[in-house]
This record gives structure tokens, sequence and C-alpha cells, in this order.
């Protein structure tokens, strides 16, 4: 290929995230020929990455396996996605004589990855690692500056098969440097050659803002690791909800599925948790080549996977920000994707693709903050979203009841008995207490619906009819909600009667909550209207862009247009983006 994997990767350009992987590439003889084995759907496609220089060993007929046995095609057996950053990173060796390469080295046994007193283990770990094996990264900053990786490949012949004969890969050198100036290596540095049977491959160099996100697994030997770039990026929290799952407990999502292995070995892409989002980057490309109006195809294909993010599906949000990373990376590399024929996909052809991509990404990061939030619904949300006579005079209706009963009740309170029943003192206190979480969940509710609509661009549709109805929700659930509090302690201070002290403490939460109770919808129905402002977000996404960056880049020189590789995008002479 003309981009080889094994140079050292430059520095990015400051804008997009990127994401790719280290040491995943496939390798195997030039006279590899195992038809039995796994073949993906689609076109063929074999190891991008030949030894073309190989010695093979005596008496093997070429019969060589590019992975552990004759009915795996992969080296990788497994890939673990890592849900947390991690603060500590543990190495470890093993002395076994079953774990020596040939020329008596040793390869890495596994890695352990800490977060606070959380630990995830990749491999075998012994209970007591040598400290200068461990890397501490900053809590505030856990990132990596600098990751080398050199892996090993040789042949060892099938016991069960003396004519057929298989390879071994392992890491043989790893070091890590830390944001913080610490680092931590595990075995020698060896020059890049083949020698009596054994080939070292050349040390991978990549240097950065680096995070661990993904370490792909050979049996139980860790083989190579899928890593985030965050260079230039200031807000590490934002960014961390983006890379991360951030749900408080360190554990990792396995890919293991035959096709998903060999994307991420034989085609050099990443790991990705929902392979369906592979299939809607390929039925993408296949719009951008085939379709005139390449946008028209993004919606209908992605509906599936935004009805996922909906329903709270967090490897499918994750998988559709990851494939957004990795084709800035590919774009800001000028690699390109061997998924597809090289003339079909070259970098400067791929930014129609991101571009979708990044449409699509910017509606899920929308939907997943409105998931996160929980919008508070009630009949002002539905009629902002409703938009119809019926919703809105309802809302109506519901507001001017709220208001009168609210001065009915102010109106009635008589304060000449206040403080004279001890009993209504004690229920006052305790009432005073439920009715300020109920007030609490009120205005949580009204700021939670406020900040998802907004997230949503629902104002756009109907500014006047949003601005009114958040006005009343304003009114209602924050400064009515705060009122109620102090009014329910001298109402409640002021009533002798054991029974009117029963029915006064249940009409102050009643009165607040009326826009919550006079709301009768189905979820499924709510779920309806949320959906169909997604899909408007999204159209309004593809929208936005200039027309000229759905058409296919037919050259490297356009005379309308030039390539800004920082935002991975186009730059039009006219001065348009």
């Amino acid at each position: 290929p003309p981009c080889h994997p094994f140079k050292p990767r430059p520095a990015p350009n400051p804008n997009p995230i990127r994401e790719f992987t280290i040491g995943a590439g496939c390798f195997h003889t030039k006279c590899y020929t195992n038809t039995t084995q796994f073949q993906p759907p689609g076109p063929p496609a074999g190891c991008m990455y030949p030894l073309s220089s190989w010695e093979p060993m005596e008496n093997t007929e070429c019969k060589v396996s590019a992975g552990p046995d004759r009915q795996r095609p992969t080296y990788h057996t497994r890939i673990l996605m890592l849900t947390e950053p991690v603060t500590e990173i543990r190495l470890t060796t093993s002395t076994l004589e079953d774990d020596l390469i040939p020329s008596g080295g040793h390869s890495l046994h596994g890695i352990a990855f800490h977060k606070g007193d959380q630990v995830l283990s990749a491999g075998c770990i012994d209970d007591e690692v040598e400290e200068h094996m461990i890397l501490t990264l900053d809590e505030e900053q856990p990132f990596l500056s600098e990751i080398v990786l050199q892996q090993t490949i040789w042949e060892v012949p099938n016991p069960s098969d003396p004519n057929l004969h298989k390879l071994e890969k392992r890491i043989t050198y790893l070091k890590l440097t830390g944001h913080n100036g610490q680092e931590v290596s595990f075995g020698k540095q060896c020059d890049a050659g083949i020698c009596a049977g054994i080939q070292w491959l050349a040390p991978e160099v990549t240097q950065g803002k680096l995070a661990i996100v993904a370490i792909g697994m050979a049996g139980n030997h860790p083989l190579s690791l899928q890593v985030v770039d965050f260079m230039n990026v200031e807000d590490a929290v934002d960014a961390f909800e983006k890379v991360f799952y951030q749900r408080g407990f360190f554990t990792s999502v396995v890919v293991n599925k035959a096709s998903s292995l060999w994307r991420y070995e034989h085609q050099h892409t990443i790991a990705l948790e929902d392979e369906g989002v592979y299939e809607l980057l390929s039925m993408l490309h296949n719009a951008i080549e085939n379709v005139a109006r390449c946008e028209t195809e993004l919606l209908p294909n992605s509906v599936r996977l935004i009805d996922k993010t909906m329903e709270g599906d967090l490897p499918t949000v994750m998988s559709i920000l990851r494939l957004n990373r990795y084709l800035s990376g590919i774009i800001q590399t000028k690699d390109w994707i061997h998924m597809w024929p090289l003339q079909q996909n070259r970098w400067y052809k791929l930014i129609p693709l991101k571009q979708l991509v990044a449409s699509l990404t910017n509606t899920t990061e929308t939907c997943k903050k409105l998931m996160d939030n929980t919008p508070g619904m009630n009949v002002f949300s539905y009629a902002v979203l409703q938009a119809d006579q019926k919703s809105t005079m309802t809302a109506y209706l519901t507001f001017m009841c709220q208001i009168l009963l609210m001065g009915m009740v102010l109106l009635g309170i008589d304060t000449s008995n206040f403080m004279d029943f001890h009993v209504s003192l004690i229920i006052s206190i305790m009432m005073s207490a439920i009715v300020s979480i109920c007030a609490k969940s009120q205005i949580d509710g009204h700021y939670a619906t406020r900040e998802a609509f907004e997230a949503l661009e629902v104002e756009a549709a109907n500014p006047v009819q949003f601005k009114r109805m958040m006005w009343l929700d304003f009114i209602t659930n924050v400064m009515m909600a705060v009122f109620v509090i102090f009014l329910n302690f001298i109402l409640l201070c002021s009533t002798t009667e054991y029974l009117d002290l029963v029915m006064n403490a249940t009409a102050i939460v009643f009165i607040i909550e009326l826009d919550d109770v006079v709301l009768n919808v189905e979820e499924d129905e709510m779920k309806g209207l949320l959906r169909d402002k997604l899909h408007r977000h999204l159209q309004n996404r593809l929208n936005e862009r200039d027309p000229r960056v759905w058409r296919r880049y037919k050259g490297c020189v356009a005379k309308d247009r030039k390539i800004d590789l920082a935002n991975c995008t186009y730059a039009f002479t006219d001065g348009k983006e």
C-alpha cells in the first residue's frame, strides 16, 4: 500500500480528534493460500502486508496460517474496549519457557489498567509487579505523550499436522511515556529485519496527547492497541465524555466476531462495538459513488442507529463517535480505507463521506445529551413538540388553573392561629421537606427540558410557540415551585384541624404538579415526537453545508475548491465552506 502503517505517524492537525490502531496489521508468507479460512462478505480482500522476504522453514510446503490455527485467519481472538480512562498501567512479562521467542527473548505477557481501586486485566498478570514496570498517570491529565511498540513474528510447527506450520506474533518491546514525564518500558528495541526464521517488525512510534481506548488480544497475550489522540484538546473532561462510556465503573466491552477481527487486522480499520456502523459506512460510500445527491441517503440508512441511540444503546453511540474519529485520522494522515479499492477512496475522496458521518455524529451527540438529561415532559413541553391547537390550548388552560388555585390558597390563609397547634408545626416541617424535594424535581425538569430543546433546535421551527411555552413552564415549575415551599409552611402552621392538615398538605403538591398530571400521552408517542425532531436535526446539519461538499471529488485539484485538512472538509474559492 502507498501509506505503510509502520512509519512514524506525523503530528495531526489541531481540530478533529483522531482514533487509530498500533500493531494491528496482519502478516503472512507471500505464498499463503489457505482457502479454507473465513472470508468476509463483499469483494475478496487478503492481508495487506505480505512478508515477501520471508524465509520459510524447510519442508513446510508454504502451508502457513496467518492466525493461531487453520480455522482462524487473524492473530487476534478478541478486542477489549475500555469504558473508562485509566490512571495507572502495569506491564507483566513471563519467565515460562513456552512464552519465549526463538531468539531467547520474552514477549509481553499482560497489561493491567487501573482506575482508582478498580482493575481491568488484559492477559496474565502477576500479583507482584516490579516498580519499574508501573506507570502512574496524572489523574487530571491521564494522557500518554508517546507510545513505541515493536512486534516479532516467527514460524512454529503445528503439533497435530507436521506439514502445517503457523505464525506467532508477540509484542517484544513496548515503551509508554506519560504526559507527566514518567515512562515505563518492556523488552529491548531491535533493528527491523529477518534472521533464522524470526522477523522483527519496524517499531511503530506515535506521539501526541494519547489515551488507550482498546487492546487487541491474541489468546492471553496483548497484541495491539487502539488509541485516541487528543492533541490540542483543552477540556479533557468534555472530550472523555465522547470517548469513554463514563458509567462510573471500570470494565470492558468485548469485540470477538470474526468479521470484526478481520476488518481490524486485515483491512486496517479500528474496532467498533456495533458492526452495523460499518454497514452504514459502506452504504454511504456506495451512495457517494453512484447517487447524484448522496446526502439524501444518510437519513434513511441511519434510522436504525438513531433508534438504538434513543434507547440508550451506548455501544452504538460510541461506535458512531469512533467512526467519525477514525475518518479524521485517515484524512489527516492522507491514508485510505482498506475495505475498498484504493482508486475509490483516496484520502481526498473521503471528505464527503467524512462530512456525512460528522453530521450523524452531531445528531448522535445531541441524542446522547437528550437521553442523559432526561427532560421532564409536561403539557408545556408537549405543546412545544406537538405544536397544534389542542395541545396549546391545554397548556394555557392548565397554566390558568394553576395560577387560580395558587391565588385561592393565598386568599384563604388565616394566620390568626399561626403556631397555635403544635401538631401542625411538626407536620408543616415534615411536609416542607417533601415539597422541597418536589420543587427541586420540577426545577431540574424545566432546565433539562430547555437544554434538550435547545440541543434539538426546536425553537427554530416555531420560535413564538417555544418562547411562550418555556415562559409558562418557567413560571409554574421554577418561580411557583420556590414560592410554594414557604407558602406550604405558613399554610400548615395556620391549620388547626387534623383533616384540614391532610387536605392542605396534598393540595400544595397537587398544584405544582398539575401540569404533569394533566399530560396523558403514551411513552411511544413521546419518543416518536423526539425521533422526528432528531431526524429534522440531522437534515438541518446536512442543509447547512454547501451542496458542493457532497459531490464526488474527481481529482486531486479542482478549480472551485481547496482541501481544509485541519477540519477534513473543503474550502471553496468563493469563500464558502
